[in-house]
């Protein structure tokens, strides 16, 4: 074994590069909160006479974009793997689930 190979999981990349990457999208759902809270303060504060609002709700769209396109950039590089409850196609299915369904 190769120095390190213990570390690598599916895909070819480190638990280190997943985290890094679960954290980056964890990041940007704070700040989309952020954002959010931002344009919940300036419309309470404004009273709708300002703009801020609406940059700061801009601002936020922005960044929802930007985290569904880091979430397929995960997924399609092997990143991330969906954790659903959905049956995969192709994928073996336990024993004790294909007795149920008989």
């Amino acid at each position: 074994m190769g120095k390190g190979s213990g570390n690598l999981r599916q895909g070819g990349y480190t638990v280190t590069m997943q985290l890094a990457f679960k954290l980056l999208v964890l990041l940007t759902i704070l700040a989309i909160l952020l954002s959010l809270g931002q344009a919940l303060y300036y419309l309470l504060r404004d009273q709708g006479s300002q703009t801020r609002t609406v940059r700061a709700l801009s601002r936020r769209i922005g960044v929802s974009i930007g985290l569904i396109l880091l979430l397929f950039i995960g997924y399609f590089t092997g990143l991330i793997q969906p954790q659903g409850s959905a049956p995969v196609p192709g994928a073996p299915t336990p024993p004790e689930a294909a007795d149920r369904r008989e």
